[in-house]
């Protein structure tokens, strides 16, 4: 119980990422930086951990959903 609490904690902790791609997406197009190549390569970084971070969520989603406890996904995004 104890352990399926904790996971359901990071999983509220890290929902809303799309979000923050969305508001950094529109904050690079406000500045004119979309071309800037080092931007282009940072964001691309940024938006990689975060869908690693998403699809990990799902994992751990889909194993609650299963019954069975989570595993190691729910400390890789911690």
């Amino acid at each position: 119980m104890v352990i399926t609490t904790f996971m359901w904690e990071r999983v509220n902790l890290l929902t809303g990422g799309d979000r923050i791609m969305r508001a950094l997406k529109l904050l690079i197009h406000e500045h004119g930086l979309q071309d800037d190549p080092r931007v282009r390569d940072r964001y691309a970084a940024i938006y990689t951990r975060e869908e690693t971070i998403r699809f990990n969520m799902l994992r751990l989603m889909t194993a609650v959903s299963h019954g069975r406890l989570p595993g190691p996904e729910g400390s890789i995004m911690k």
